[in-house]
């Protein structure tokens, strides 16, 4: 069997080739899978409409940089971890409103979100009670 050029295997049809990606590619789209999760839950966006009226129509490509900058508890030092939250809110400012202070902005999130998070604490590194 022969590879293409872009990763996957070219598999011979009647007179044509067809390309295959490979079946763990969903893997790789996992990490933005999970930050935009995250970014549903603490927005309360429990549909996508919700994505589109709150970042516009073309929300996706623009928002996928965003997301790339978040980094999930547990995956990083807090100082590491709090600096990606202010850069990622700064950017998201800028998605929803030009004019907005977007530094403010970033500051106000991070600082509530670490309040909601303090109190949701409960004495075990990673357990979180579940919000009701």
């Amino acid at each position: 069997m022969k590879m293409w050029e872009g990763g996957g295997r070219l598999i011979g049809t009647w007179g044509g080739s067809r390309s295959v990606s490979s079946r763990f590619s969903w893997v790789s789209a996992r990490p933005l899978r999970l930050r935009k999760g995250w970014l549903a839950e603490i927005r309360g966006l429990p549909e996508e409409s919700n994505f589109v009226s709150l970042y516009g129509v073309d929300y996706w490509p623009k928002l996928i940089e965003g997301l790339k900058l978040v980094v999930l508890r547990g995956e990083a030092s807090a100082e590491q971890r709090r600096q990606s939250l202010l850069d990622f809110f700064t950017f998201e400012a800028s998605l929803i409103d030009k004019k907005m202070d977007a530094e403010k902005f970033a500051r106000n999130t991070v600082e509530l979100l670490e309040e909601a998070e303090r109190a949701e604490y409960d004495g075990d590194l990673y357990a979180f009670k579940v919000r009701k």
